[in-house]
């Protein structure tokens, strides 16, 4: 369905019509050429009326019934109707009233027989508001007569009448059902209309007018809720405002010099939802059992939590919902929002026909292992120090980056320029490296410690809250140690980023409706999930070293639970980044999330 408007320049308020013998006076009006095209130039033209005849008028020396008549024509040299008035002006009368007129045109009499007006500068209106269409001329003759009375008339022998005969009109801008003016492309649901219109004075003198925004076209086929911008030179001067239903002037009185040009760019488009605001808005504070899958519990929705970075409140999806959203000619499904009211997101493939179908491997952009190694505490690392090293810290120090920081670094390199990543916030990535031991919440057992360093077997902290070896899970959303919250700027955390992009967690996983194997062996397994894919693919959250020195970061599972491989990995495991939309990401408000109608970020 086409949704058009039109935008029409409208000159108002220049050198009013002011016509005397001979003389044409014009005012500045506009026409708009090129309709529809990339650039509507909008050019002056005269708009006026001739007065043909002799304006001056003298009688003397008139006697009882004297007369004698004048005659004058108006002609319409602009390509419109306008109207016009005829005055008298500078009026010298010694008469009384017995000194009268008429005026007649072709068409018999336009005023009847009245006394001629009295001693006057200023302007007398003998007709106003006469109508006139374009090249048409109007022929008309003045009668003066000195009526003969029955009664001594000798006090006005030798007396005089002047003036000067005109004619004017009140019209100071041209109507806009004269002329088609500049259309705006057609609006869809899924892009915005825009047009240029470049205003030219080619008059010698300033100009004045006014923009004015006209329902011509199709606005019985219109929606509601559409908005309108306007830029006037490089100068964004209305910004969103609500299409109105009936005409409306939506920029008065805008002077433009002698030879100077002013361009216009004017966009008309379906207003965009907050969408954190809308997450928000639908969110439920219930309190949710993490140790039963959101598949059993029937917990499909967004909650909300302050198990957060400074408790703030922070909501999530959970379950089995609609939470399909395009970004970057890419597909992703919502997650949850940020301490920092964004957005985040994991990758779910690329859309066909503006849909969001993907499943399996296409809802990846590819598979690789987390590290080359997984000999060691170092290899649980986003980023890791010295393989081997005697200590805690040396081994986790953000030196060398891991084969899976490489691989999304350069995915992400080749397909977000400068705008999107403009959209993005700098969230924090948590690779926490925290540690616990073997007998905390979890079923490791006592050869686990958290010494996290060369080979020792080691329970990361990520056990005692949401792997699945926890046996009571309760996810966090706060990452324990500063050393392991990846950022890009040092503002909010470690600053080892090159690129705001990284991985799911495995707490958000199972705020995301995931139970854990050992809280629940007999149901654990949710292939309802949003989460789930039919393949498994990598989290960010290191699991543990075993007594073999083997190390192990989570997977969510081609079973539809939260697992973990060695971080070699078994040659299947995939890649989904995870990226977050800043604050105030505007989304169409035609999407519902579903996956054939999903949210579409403006």
């Amino acid at each position: 369905m086409n949704k058009k408007k039109i935008l029409i320049p409208i000159v108002s308020g220049v050198a009013t019509l002011g016509i005397l013998t001979g003389i044409s006076y014009a005012y500045f009006s506009a026409k708009i050429n090129e309709v529809n095209k990339t650039e509507t130039i909008m050019k002056s033209n005269e708009l006026g009326l001739t007065f043909t005849g002799v304006s001056e008028i003298n009688a003397s020396s008139m006697i009882p019934g004297d007369s004698f008549t004048k005659t004058f024509s108006v002609e319409n040299t602009s390509n419109r109707a306008v109207t016009y008035n005829i005055y008298m002006q500078n009026i010298t009368n010694e008469f009384n009233e017995d000194l009268v007129y008429t005026l007649s045109d072709e068409d018999g009499e336009v005023v009847s027989e009245v006394a001629l007006p009295v001693t006057s500068t200023e302007k007398t209106y003998l007709k106003t508001n006469i109508e006139i269409e374009s090249g048409v001329i109007k022929n008309y003759t003045l009668k003066i007569e000195y009526k003969y009375l029955d009664t001594p008339q000798n006090d006005y022998q030798g007396k005089t009448f002047n003036a000067i005969l005109g004619i004017d009109t009140n019209e100071t801008s041209i109507r806009k059902s004269t002329k088609v003016l500049a259309k705006v492309s057609s609006v869809t649901d899924d892009k915005s209309s825009t047009g240029t219109i470049k205003v030219v004075n080619n008059t010698n003198e300033t100009q004045t007018y006014d923009l004015m925004l006209s329902d011509l076209v199709d606005i019985d086929e219109l929606s509601t809720g559409y908005v309108y911008s306007v830029s006037k030179n490089e100068e964004e001067v209305i910004t969103n405002e609500e299409l109105p239903t009936t005409d409306q002037v939506i920029l008065e009185n805008q002077t433009i010099e002698s030879g100077k040009i002013d361009n216009y760019t004017t966009s008309i488009e379906i207003p965009g939802v907050n969408l954190y605001n809308m997450i928000k808005e639908n969110s439920s504070n219930e309190t949710i059992d993490f140790s039963v899958r959101s598949g059993t519990s029937g917990t499909n929705g967004i909650y909300s939590t302050t198990a957060t970075e400074g408790n703030k409140e922070v909501y999530y999806y959970r379950g089995n919902v609609d939470n399909n959203i395009i970004f970057n000619d890419m597909c992703w499904k919502i997650v949850r929002t940020t301490e920092t009211r964004g957005v985040k997101l994991i990758y779910n493939g690329k859309p066909t026909d503006g849909q969001c179908l993907a499943t399996g491997t296409a809802t990846q952009i590819g598979i690789s292992s987390f590290n080359p190694s997984y000999t060691g505490n170092a290899y649980v690392g986003y980023m890791y120090g010295t393989p081997g090293a005697s200590s805690y810290s040396e081994t986790h120090t953000n030196t060398n980056e891991s084969k899976m920081k490489k691989y999304i670094d350069t995915w992400f390199n080749n397909n977000f320029d400068n705008e999107t990543t403009s959209i993005l916030e700098d969230t924090i990535f948590c690779n926490d490296r925290s540690t616990t031991t073997g007998t905390n919440n979890n079923t490791f057992g006592s050869s686990y410690g958290s010494l996290g360093y060369g080979t020792k077997a080691t329970a990361y902290g990520v056990n005692a809250r949401a792997s699945e070896y926890t046996i009571i899970p309760n996810p966090t959303l706060v990452c324990p140690q500063d050393n392991d919250k990846f950022t890009v700027s040092t503002a909010n955390g470690n600053g080892a980023l090159k690129y705001p992009v990284g991985l799911i967690t495995s707490d958000e996983a199972v705020f995301a409706g995931f139970n854990t194997k050992s809280s629940n062996n007999s149901d654990y397994k949710d292939t309802n999930n949003y989460l789930y894919t039919n393949s498994n693919y990598w989290a960010l959250t290191p699991v543990y070293v075993n007594t073999s020195g083997a190390a192990g970061v989570t997977i969510v599972s081609s079973v539809g639970s939260v697992g973990s491989h060695y971080v070699t990995g078994n040659g299947t495991d995939g890649v989904r980044p995870v990226i977050s939309l800043a604050d105030g990401t505007l989304v169409k408000s035609t999407g519902d999330g579903t996956s054939t109608n999903p949210y579409v970020v403006k």
